[in-house]
């Protein structure tokens, strides 16, 4: 199947399986998928398995420096699994097939038959990105949050699990839901003010 194929609307598990002639494009001169190259596909799978942990830590170090580090934690960590979880819904509602679901890419990861678009990881880890700056603003901890979710959203594209317009989705709408549900949550928080 070719991206052509792909763009005339060729049929396959996912119906009428379309992605947009920019997607293609962009999945292909990244030079992910059939085409990656061996180094970057390893550090595109080790980024991509291990960034949500490296998030995690980031996340409690961050919030540490806050004057309620449990009650700032928990909250983030509430918004993004309900960021998530609203996202792997909207994925298996709007059913937009992956790469690797239209032969474009082997199955790196391992991913299920779930539609890719938004990509949850993006919107989770945006919303921590987003929570991060309402909460305490621009820092380090918080330029390396973004750097991390920067990092996974092109593994995930590399690796053939997302298409770029999953993960530019997935942050857009990440960092609004962290933004506005920490700043709806700011208020009833003990004064969050960093100290770093």
């Amino acid at each position: 199947m070719t991206p052509a194929d792909l763009h005339n609307n060729v049929p396959g598990a996912f119906g009428q399986a379309r992605r947009s002639a920019w997607d293609l494009r962009a999945f292909a001169r990244l030079g992910g998928g059939h085409a990656a190259r061996t180094l970057p596909l390893h550090a595109a799978l080790l980024i991509a398995r291990g960034s949500s942990g490296l998030l995690l830590i980031v996340l409690l170090l961050a919030t540490w420096l806050t004057a309620a580090p449990l009650a700032s934690a928990t909250v983030i960590l509430l918004l993004a699994g309900a960021t998530q979880y609203a996202g792997k819904r909207l994925a298996h509602r709007h059913g937009a097939p992956r790469p690797y679901h239209l032969g474009l890419s082997p199955n790196h990861l391992q991913q299920g038959a779930r539609g890719g678009w938004p990509s949850s990881h993006a919107l989770s880890m945006a919303c921590v990105c987003g929570a991060l700056w309402v909460l305490a603003g621009p820092s380090a901890l918080w330029a390396a949050a973004v750097l991390l979710t920067l990092a996974t959203g092109w593994a995930r594209v590399y690796a053939g699990a997302h298409f770029p317009s999953d993960v530019f989705a997935g942050w857009g709408l990440g960092l609004a839901s962290g933004s506005l549900g920490m700043a709806l949550c700011l208020p009833w928080l003990p004064t969050a003010t960093a100290i770093a």
